[in-house]
C-alpha cells in the first residue's frame, strides 16, 4: 500500500530552499511514499467565504482534491519576519473552510529549512498555531533544519 503525501511549499521562488527540501524529501522518500507537491498555490485567491461553494475557483478546487487523495499533508515553508508565508496561511484557509472536508486529525506535519541562523524556527510554529485554531482536527509535528554552517544554538 502506498502511502500519499501532498506537499504545500510556503515559497513561490523556483529556487527557493524549501522547495529544493521538498524536492529531495520527494526523491528520496522510501519505498510506498509517494510526495507529490501541490502547484499553483499562487493562483488561489485570497479566501473569501462569498467565493466558495458550488463555485469556488478552480485552483482552490484542485487543491482540496489533491488533498483529500493524499493520506498526509506536509507543509515546507520558510518564515518570513518570523511568520508563515501568506500563500501557506491562504491554502490553509481554503483547506480548513467549513465547506472544505476536513483531513484526519494525524494527516498534518509542518517542516521548514533556511540557511540562515535563527530562522525557521517561528514560521512553522505559527503555522501549527493556525491549524490548531483552525475547525478542523488537527495533530501536527514541528521540525525545521537549518544550514550546516549555521551558527545557531538552539
Amino acid at each position: 500500500m502506498t502511502t500519499k503525501v501532498t506537499v504545500l511549499v510556503g515559497s513561490l521562488r523556483a529556487e527557493s530552499v524549501n522547495r529544493k527540501f521538498a524536492e529531495a524529501l520527494s526523491d528520496l522518500a522510501p519505498e510506498g511514499v509517494e510526495l507529490t507537491i501541490a502547484e499553483n498555490l499562487e493562483l488561489i485567491p485570497f479566501y473569501n467565504e462569498d467565493l466558495d461553494g458550488e463555485n469556488a475557483p478552480v485552483a482552490a478546487t484542485a487543491l482540496r482534491e489533491q488533498v483529500a487523495g493524499a493520506d498526509r499533508v506536509l507543509v515546507v515553508t520558510p518564515e518570513y519576519n518570523a511568520t508563515t508565508p501568506a500563500v501557506i496561511n491562504n491554502a490553509i484557509d481554503w483547506l480548513s473552510a467549513r465547506t472544505a472536508p476536513a483531513p484526519s486529525s494525524e494527516s498534518r506535519s509542518v517542516s521548514s529549512a533556511s540557511p540562515r541562523p535563527r530562522t525557521a524556527a517561528s514560521g512553522p510554529m505559527q503555522t501549527r498555531g493556525a491549524r490548531q485554531e483552525s475547525p478542523a482536527p488537527t495533530s501536527l509535528r514541528t521540525s525545521s533544519c537549518r544550514s550546516p554552517h549555521s551558527r545557531s544554538t538552539y
